[in-house]
């Protein structure tokens, strides 16, 4: 089998016109075949900035995903701080602000899609947004949890001493 690389200029274009269906996946597939962005423009028939606009999102998004120390860990680098669970999230939340998104195959009764479908509800949507609410509760719950010890200390302190602006109140 040849490598894209091989083939000629002509065989490579019409290859990659016939086997990605948008002018995005096509200059995507060529800049990996290691055409310029100025020939990319040319071949597609397509002005130059949408071609470098097309590549730099792509690089901008790639170099957000490597570069965060929030992406999906190993199961060895899982700490075991809470600390740990809110930097998790804070990056799948900024993921999501970015629109950095992966398919996945769910399972749901089949009269509720069609039910939601006629309602015109967005199930990824909604579904990004129940899960980031049940992720913000969980982290919330874990953070308790752990500081569970500091929050009482510092209730009986109050209890037993009172709040420094009691004697300032005016209700």
């Amino acid at each position: 089998m040849t490598k894209s690389n091989d083939l000629p200029d002509a065989e490579l274009l019409a290859s990659v016109k016939a086997s990605c269906p948008t002018k995005s996946a096509q200059i995507r597939a060529l800049d990996a075949a290691g055409w310029p962005c100025a020939k990319i423009h040319k071949a597609l028939d397509i002005r130059y900035q949408h071609a470098r606009n097309v590549l730099v999102a792509d690089k901008k998004r790639q170099s957000a995903v490597s570069s965060k120390p929030y992406g999906i860990p190993k199961a060895s680098e899982i700490a075991s701080t809470a600390n740990y669970d809110f930097q998790f999230l804070a990056g799948v939340l900024t993921n999501a602000l970015h629109g950095i998104k992966k398919s996945v195959n769910l399972s749901i009764d089949s009269g509720m899609l069609e039910f939601a479908k006629g309602q015109n509800i967005n199930l990824s949507e909604m579904l990004e947004s129940s899960l980031v609410t049940r992720l913000r509760h969980e982290a919330r719950l874990r953070w308790q949890a752990e500081n569970r010890e500091a929050i009482e200390a510092s209730n009986r302190f109050f209890e037993r001493h009172g709040l420094w602006s009691d004697g300032l109140r005016q209700f």
